[in-house]
């Protein structure tokens, strides 16, 4: 062969004194491929119940957002009326309606200004006009408290808030049923 060698050559040049052949050992043992696996398949079982608790968790907090904005805009659409209404309507109508949503009121003018459906508004703040568009910002509508408790594939959610100065609580349910969701409001 000259000075070509092969690789076994080459190992027993450099470990002349080796006991045992390491490049004759293939692998692991039946036993010790048994012994971690055992090990795995018993951490996994202790993990399951915390990995399930936190899907669950996820889960609950997921839907209790979803429905307080749900709920957020089930009230408005409830206690706003449509656009038609407002065609054609002075400022001082419109001013008349939306300052029940504003806790800290800014003032909107009552000057005779014609506004249509889908338009600014014209509000003072500091006595200088301002505009607002048509959207209000729903954290600014009410406060909401909630109260969340998980039943199976329902969840139930509370919720209390204080329009005109009158306390109102409506329960929210919902239950996913092969991806819909239905809500049922109750007012008491």
């Amino acid at each position: 062969m000259g000075c070509i060698y092969s690789f076994f050559d080459c190992c027993r040049l450099l470990c002349p004194n080796a006991t045992v052949a390491w490049w004759l050992v293939k692998g692991y043992t039946l036993v010790e491929l048994l012994v971690v696996t055992v090990l795995l398949s018993i951490l996994a079982t202790l993990g399951m119940p915390v990995i399930k608790e936190v899907m669950e968790s996820h889960r609950v907090i997921s839907t209790v957002e979803t429905m307080k904005a749900l709920a957020a805009s089930a009230d408005v659409a409830r206690r706003l009326p449509g656009g038609d209404n407002f065609t054609d309507a002075t400022t001082s109508d419109i001013a008349a309606l939306l300052n029940n949503y504003e806790a800290n009121s800014q003032g909107l003018t009552s000057s005779p200004l014609q506004t249509y459906w889908g338009t600014s508004y014209l509000i003072t703040t500091t006595g200088q006009y301002a505009t607002v568009k048509v959207s209000i910002p729903l954290r600014d509508i009410n406060p909401f408290e909630t109260i969340a408790t998980s039943a199976g594939a329902s969840t139930n959610l509370l919720v209390s808030y204080k329009p005109r100065g009158d306390n109102r609580s409506s329960v929210v349910t919902s239950i996913y049923n092969k991806r819909h969701l239905y809500l049922e409001s109750t007012d008491d």
